[in-house]
């Protein structure tokens, strides 16, 4: 004979997320779309790469630029760090 079992669920809000309904923060420098952001693996930069053909390195914690690296012949769709946050 088999048993039968019944399960109650119930959906339990582990994280209390406030939706943000305005922009925080800008980075400005890029002169088109931004396409692909990723901070490196130390938190400590920001890398974007854009519509302009262009790299830009941050500071994550002052939102500074750094560093821009041109010369890409078409758009910047996707970016990688070291595992030593170096480009």
């Amino acid at each position: 004979t088999e048993q039968t079992l019944t399960l109650t669920y119930e959906p339990l809000a582990v994280f209390r997320v406030r939706r943000v309904s305005r922009c925080a923060e800008t980075l400005p420098g890029h002169s088109d779309a931004v396409l692909h952001v990723q901070f490196s693996p130390d938190g400590k930069k920001v890398a974007s790469g854009g519509g302009d053909a262009t790299v830009r390195l941050w500071d994550a914690l002052a939102n500074i630029p750094q560093k821009t690296y041109s010369g890409h012949k078409h758009h910047v769709l996707c970016l990688s760090w070291s595992p030593d946050a170096r480009m």
